[in-house]
């Protein structure tokens, strides 16, 4: 059965704040495209991306294809089939300074154990992993109640996979297992690199007022943002038809990573239908060789 991920939030906004008050393991970022993969009870093999389960007629960039072909997947499956795992598989996006030999691969980042419903530690899954030679993220760091200024070290250590010279990767991903956030839920927070986003990492928080919501866009929305989406789905070939689709996932993704930093002002709630109207429209600008 198909089991979403806990989302992952820029650090400081409101669905992550107090994930540092204790443990946190800190592991690098890829800019890959997610995946999960996990047995069903009649032992067939499923995969999922971010927000759904695949098929092989829609497969997330080959993904699917290639965990049918993973003999090392199949094996760990038949011995575990109560654990889920999720994890990054490395494709082309934005960040195009991975060693050659990284691309392709399917990188775990999390195991999550169905009879004991939670996430197993670093500690526990990576031996099991290492078993049947399931590549994974390696750990930067555990830390205990990090400062902001111990985060943005482990920032900058961040080049696992990046070729030498060019600088660091996406950004890093803090997990604190043991952390609930107000909701009650699990949440995991992330830190992005300004060499990787052409965005400062705080900005004021826009006037959400209607008619300001075009503003709000156009001080989010990258060109990257954009072309992450459009990469995911033109890995196979592009046609015009799936325009829409790319709007849409623009649009979602828009939605998910930056509701929390801008869209939660009560008093001047957003207009989404004049959301939807921006964010496509600053879309087509941003990438006009596509619409």
């Amino acid at each position: 059965m198909f089991i979403k991920y806990p989302s992952v939030k820029r650090i400081g906004t409101s669905e992550v704040l107090g994930i540092t008050a204790g443990r946190v393991d800190v592991f690098s970022k890829l800019d890959g495209t997610n995946g999960s993969v996990w047995a069903e009870p009649d032992g067939q093999i499923k995969a999922g991306s971010r927000n759904r389960e695949l098929s092989l007629n829609s497969d997330n960039a080959g993904f699917y294809g290639r965990v049918l072909w993973d003999k090392n997947l199949m094996q760990f499956f038949y011995m575990n089939p109560y654990l889920h795992l999720y994890g990054e598989f490395l494709k082309p996006h934005t960040l195009r300074t991975y060693v050659e030999s990284a691309w392709d691969k399917f990188y775990v980042f999390d195991v999550f154990c169905k009879l004991k419903q939670r996430f197993l530690s670093y500690e526990e899954y990576v031996p099991v992993l290492e078993c049947f030679d399931i590549d994974y993220i390696p750990r930067i760091a555990t830390l205990d109640h990090p400062s902001a200024e111990v985060i943005q070290e482990c920032l900058k250590s961040n080049t696992w996979l990046i070729q030498e010279g060019m600088g660091v990767g996406e950004g890093i991903v803090l997990k604190n297992y043991d952390y609930k956030n107000e909701g009650g839920e699990l949440r995991f927070a992330k830190l992005i690199s300004e060499s990787f986003s052409n965005r400062p990492q705080k900005m004021p928080k826009p006037k959400q007022a209607p008619e300001k919501v075009g503003q709000i866009v156009m001080a989010y929305l990258t060109s990257g943002d954009v072309f992450k989406e459009y990469h995911k789905l033109a890995l196979n070939g592009w046609d015009d038809k799936m325009i829409p689709e790319l709007l849409e996932n623009v649009y979602q993704s828009f939605i998910e990573d930056y509701q929390d930093e801008i869209f939660q002002d009560s008093e001047n709630p957003v207009n989404y239908r004049e959301l939807r109207k921006s964010v496509i429209a600053w879309a087509k600008f941003l990438l006009p060789e596509v619409f």
